[in-house]
């Protein structure tokens, strides 16, 4: 049995590999504003009773658009595990389409629902992943949601390829982005878990290599680029630091 790995790891990883080696092997965190903000986004989204369709942690509603014969049993905060993969992490938001002449299962976290005969009716899980800010030039986020998708099609044997898509709430923009699972994306998706565990596994923190995107990082301060990175001097760092808490004095 392989050893789990956080689904977050998979975003530490793309975003940054030293980032991902920092958490998830020297077992370092910090919080910035931005890190703050999307844990407050998460918890409502896991139930608290605002917030983007904030409720308790399972409800069940009409499904817009469609007939009213359709309903939606919504999960939040559903724990996932994937033993073949060894990837574990919990789902923000998981959408159940369940028929209103049908009984839902008791287990909210069931994907399947009683039909009239008491015989199982299956339903597709549709993942729904908050994040606080607006799409990104990478593809972390969808790599994150396609790992939520692959433990639930594990988790539920529904089969590769058992869930077509899910969506990412984008707090800044307050629209969902659909998100096609399609053969691409999984393949990407598997290769970044394989990588992810590579690094991990080896127990070595990459050098660290100054770009733009360090200074929204919440672990600059730990990390500190500009004194580890390739022709990056330690002693002129330490002086420049001096220099600016001497004049701030």
């Amino acid at each position: 049995m392989l050893e789990p790995i956080s689904i977050s790891a998979l975003q530490h990883y793309i975003f940054c590999k030293r980032q991902c080696a920092l958490i998830h092997i020297e077992g370092l965190w910090a919080e910035n504003r931005l890190t703050v903000e999307g844990n407050v986004l998460h918890r409502k989204a896991h139930g608290e009773a605002v917030g983007p369709r904030g409720g308790r942690r399972a409800e069940t509603r009409p499904e817009r658009g469609n007939s009213s014969r359709t309903k939606v049993r919504t999960v939040r905060g559903l724990a996932l595990c994937s033993e073949s993969l060894g990837i574990t992490g919990k789902a923000d938001v998981v959408e159940f389409r369940v028929r209103t002449d049908q009984t839902p299962s008791a287990d909210p976290s069931n994907s399947t629902a009683l039909n009239s005969a008491g015989a199982p009716s299956p339903s597709t899980p549709f993942p729904i992943e908050y994040k606080r800010g607006r799409p990104k030039r990478h593809d972390a986020d969808i790599i994150q949601l396609c790992a939520q998708a692959l433990c639930l099609e594990d988790m539920l044997n529904l089969g590769p390829g058992g869930i077509p898509a899910g969506a990412i709430y984008y707090g800044q923009t307050k629209h969902r982005l659909e998100v096609p699972f399609d053969a691409a994306l999984r393949a990407r998706t598997l290769h970044v878990i394989t990588e992810c565990r590579r690094l991990i596994e080896s127990g070595l923190t990459p050098r660290a290599v100054r770009e733009k995107k360090c200074d929204r990082c919440s672990l600059f301060n730990l990390c500190i680029p500009d004194a580890t990175g390739p022709g990056a001097s330690a002693s002129k760092y330490l002086a420049r630091s001096l220099s600016q808490f001497n004049t701030t004095e």
